[in-house]
């Protein structure tokens, strides 16, 4: 992460199921996105739905609907955001990665 507390954007994977019998509702996901912006001052961009692959132990694979979301927020509010995720949908891990830190966020004002 960058050292000083500038904006930065990432990208998250939220899952679709927990596991094969159960599935996270538009619900569920509003719950954490509002806690999120409760407790961060982060900013959420819900993308389109995407799938993850993965390979298994045993060389099949695995696939599993995602939502990739972009977060807009200081650097320092990125690991909060990410227990939140970890928390709230009871995940071993969670992926995000940075996909800038050159933002702008322009209101019209010069």
């Amino acid at each position: 992460m960058n050292s000083c507390n500038q904006k930065v954007i990432w990208e998250i994977f939220i899952p679709r199921y927990l596991d094969e019998q159960t599935i996270f509702h538009i619900k569920n996901h509003r719950e954490c996105q509002n806690k999120i912006e409760k407790e961060t001052e982060a900013k959420i961009i819900i993308c389109s739905k995407t799938i993850w692959f993965a390979e298994k132990e045993d060389s099949s694979y695995f696939s599993s609907d995602m939502f990739p979301i972009r977060i807009i927020c200081d650097d320092n509010h990125v690991p909060h955001v990410l227990d939140i995720i970890q928390k709230h949908y009871d995940l071993s891990v969670v992926y995000a990665y940075e996909v800038s830190s050159n933002v702008l966020e322009y209101n019209g004002q010069k």
